[in-house]
Protein backbone atom coordinates (compact mmCIF):
# COMPACT_ATOMS: atom_id res chain seq x y z
CA UNK A 1 0.00 0.00 0.00
CA UNK A 2 2.72 2.08 0.98
CA UNK A 3 4.39 1.65 -2.74
CA UNK A 4 0.59 2.64 -4.45
CA UNK A 5 0.69 5.73 -2.46
CA UNK A 6 4.19 6.80 -3.12
CA UNK A 7 3.50 6.17 -6.94
CA UNK A 8 0.31 8.08 -6.89
CA UNK A 9 2.11 11.00 -5.09
CA UNK A 10 4.36 11.51 -7.95
CA UNK A 11 1.80 12.62 -10.92
CA UNK A 12 -0.52 13.76 -8.18
CA UNK A 13 1.57 15.55 -6.04
CA UNK A 14 4.76 15.51 -7.10
CA UNK A 15 6.38 17.85 -5.08
CA UNK A 16 4.38 17.03 -1.94
CA UNK A 17 6.17 15.29 0.70
CA UNK A 18 4.20 12.16 2.25
CA UNK A 19 5.40 11.03 5.83
CA UNK A 20 5.68 7.38 5.99
CA UNK A 21 6.66 5.21 8.53
CA UNK A 22 8.64 1.86 7.07
CA UNK A 23 10.21 -0.76 9.02
CA UNK A 24 11.80 -2.44 6.72
CA UNK A 25 14.27 -1.04 3.82
CA UNK A 26 12.01 0.09 0.88
CA UNK A 27 13.36 -2.12 -2.76
CA UNK A 28 15.47 0.22 -4.02
CA UNK A 29 17.85 -0.71 -7.13
CA UNK A 30 21.04 -2.24 -5.68
CA UNK A 31 23.56 0.57 -5.81
CA UNK A 32 26.74 1.07 -7.65
CA UNK A 33 29.97 -0.78 -6.03
CA UNK A 34 31.22 1.01 -3.14
CA UNK A 35 34.45 3.12 -3.56
CA UNK A 36 36.94 4.42 -1.15
CA UNK A 37 36.14 8.27 -0.31
CA UNK A 38 37.13 10.91 2.16
CA UNK A 39 34.68 12.80 4.43
CA UNK A 40 35.67 15.68 6.26
CA UNK A 41 34.12 16.94 8.85
CA UNK A 42 33.98 20.74 8.67
CA UNK A 43 33.23 21.89 12.47
CA UNK A 44 36.42 20.03 13.98
CA UNK A 45 38.67 19.76 10.74
CA UNK A 46 38.77 15.81 11.19
CA UNK A 47 38.96 13.76 8.27
CA UNK A 48 37.71 10.14 7.96
CA UNK A 49 38.34 7.31 5.61
CA UNK A 50 35.72 5.52 4.61
CA UNK A 51 36.49 2.04 2.59
CA UNK A 52 34.61 -0.20 0.77
CA UNK A 53 32.36 -2.08 2.79
CA UNK A 54 32.16 -0.07 5.98
CA UNK A 55 29.40 2.91 6.13
CA UNK A 56 30.40 6.66 6.62
CA UNK A 57 28.27 6.68 9.90
CA UNK A 58 30.87 4.23 11.45
CA UNK A 59 33.66 6.28 10.14
CA UNK A 60 32.34 9.52 11.50
CA UNK A 61 31.47 7.83 14.79
CA UNK A 62 35.20 6.64 15.12
CA UNK A 63 36.05 10.16 15.99
CA UNK A 64 32.17 12.03 16.76
CA UNK A 65 31.10 9.37 18.94
CA UNK A 66 27.64 11.33 20.09
CA UNK A 67 26.03 11.28 16.17
CA UNK A 68 22.95 10.38 16.49
CA UNK A 69 21.52 7.27 15.08
CA UNK A 70 18.87 4.72 15.50
CA UNK A 71 18.29 2.13 12.85
CA UNK A 72 21.36 2.52 10.73
CA UNK A 73 19.21 0.63 8.12
CA UNK A 74 18.58 4.29 6.00
CA UNK A 75 14.54 4.26 7.14
CA UNK A 76 14.29 6.51 10.78
CA UNK A 77 16.39 9.37 9.26
CA UNK A 78 17.25 10.30 12.80
CA UNK A 79 21.13 10.69 11.50
CA UNK A 80 20.05 12.97 8.65
CA UNK A 81 23.39 15.48 8.29
CA UNK A 82 23.96 18.43 6.58
CA UNK A 83 25.80 18.35 3.10
CA UNK A 84 28.38 21.27 3.16
CA UNK A 85 30.32 20.30 -0.19
CA UNK A 86 30.24 17.27 -2.14
CA UNK A 87 27.48 15.07 -3.82
CA UNK A 88 25.75 12.57 -1.77
CA UNK A 89 24.75 9.21 -3.03
CA UNK A 90 21.44 8.66 -1.33
CA UNK A 91 20.98 5.16 -0.88
CA UNK A 92 18.19 5.43 1.95
CA UNK A 93 14.46 5.17 1.86
CA UNK A 94 14.03 8.96 3.77
CA UNK A 95 14.23 10.97 0.69
CA UNK A 96 11.50 10.39 -2.04
CA UNK A 97 12.32 10.30 -5.43
CA UNK A 98 12.12 13.77 -6.38
CA UNK A 99 14.44 14.40 -3.75
CA UNK A 100 17.29 12.16 -4.40
CA UNK A 101 19.17 15.12 -5.99
CA UNK A 102 19.50 17.13 -3.10
CA UNK A 103 22.89 17.80 -2.08
CA UNK A 104 22.23 19.17 1.41
CA UNK A 105 21.57 16.69 3.47
CA UNK A 106 22.85 12.86 3.79
CA UNK A 107 21.92 9.63 5.95
CA UNK A 108 25.43 8.35 7.02
CA UNK A 109 24.02 4.96 8.02
CA UNK A 110 23.84 3.65 4.68
CA UNK A 111 24.99 6.46 2.02
CA UNK A 112 27.96 7.39 0.43
CA UNK A 113 29.62 10.37 -1.59
CA UNK A 114 30.08 10.42 -5.06
CA UNK A 115 33.98 11.62 -5.76
CA UNK A 116 36.68 11.08 -3.18
CA UNK A 117 35.50 13.67 -0.45
CA UNK A 118 32.36 14.73 0.89
CA UNK A 119 32.41 17.64 3.80
CA UNK A 120 29.72 17.25 6.04
CA UNK A 121 28.56 19.91 9.01
CA UNK A 122 30.02 17.59 11.59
Amino acid sequence: MLDAVSSAMRTACPHGRLYVERFAVADRPAPAADEPFDAELTRTGAVVRVEPGHSLLDAIREVEPALDFSCADGICGSCETRVVSGTPDHRDSVLQEHERDRRDVIYPCVSRAHGRRIALDL
